[in-house]
């Protein structure tokens, strides 16, 4: 066997290692970002979606603006609305009204059953990074499996025509989130 030999065994070995001991934690991390046409009542959002770690997911919008462009961002924000609420917990700014209907179905040997399916009338500024402002639709435990989410428009928002959006799917990296053990 000569050097290059040895060299390609040698680096498909330790690829091998990399792949088993790495990519099932590089998939449970993995976030999703579909575009989302939220802006028509009717249009939807759908992926099967496949968990290899029990966590808590969150599933946003996300109100995309022009990265460095300050009076875009000044219009996306006021669309977006605030975090802040009442002492009843009602938000003080809520933003346009984005209505959802919101679905996670789980997908195992048995068929596909609902796990979750609600309309959603509001929703609150979450977070805000370079690019955008993240409206939170739901936080939901998932075990590992195969699931169907999707997230459907009820309304019209003609005061998104012209910002991009996108539905995120993620967990929190800097979560502790310990699954209980049911007795």
């Amino acid at each position: 066997m000569n050097n290059n030999e040895r060299y390609a065994i040698t680096t498909a070995r330790w690829l091998s290692i990399f792949m088993l001991a790495f990519l099932p934690w590089l998939t449970a991390c993995a976030k999703s970002n579909l575009p989302f046409e939220v802006q028509k009542a009717g249009n939807k959002v759908e992926i099967e979606y496949r968990v290899v770690k029990h966590e808590f997911y969150y599933f946003n919008l996300r109100l995309m603006y022009k990265e460095g462009d300050q009076e875009d961002r000044a219009r996306v924000r006021k669309l977006a609305g605030s975090y802040e609420k009442d002492k009843n917990g009602k938000l003080i700014e809520p933003g346009i009204p984005i209505v959802l209907r919101f679905k996670i179905n789980v997908i195992d040997s048995a068929g596909e059953r609902p796990m979750l399916e609600q309309e959603i009338p509001v929703l609150g500024l979450t977070s805000w990074g370079g690019d955008s402002f993240s409206k939170q639709i739901a936080g939901v435990p998932l075990k590992p499996g195969r699931y169907r989410i999707s997230v459907e428009s009820l309304r019209d928002v003609p005061e998104l025509v012209g910002t991009p959006v996108i539905f995120s799917i993620g967990i929190d990296a800097k979560s502790t989130f310990e699954p209980q053990s049911r007795s």
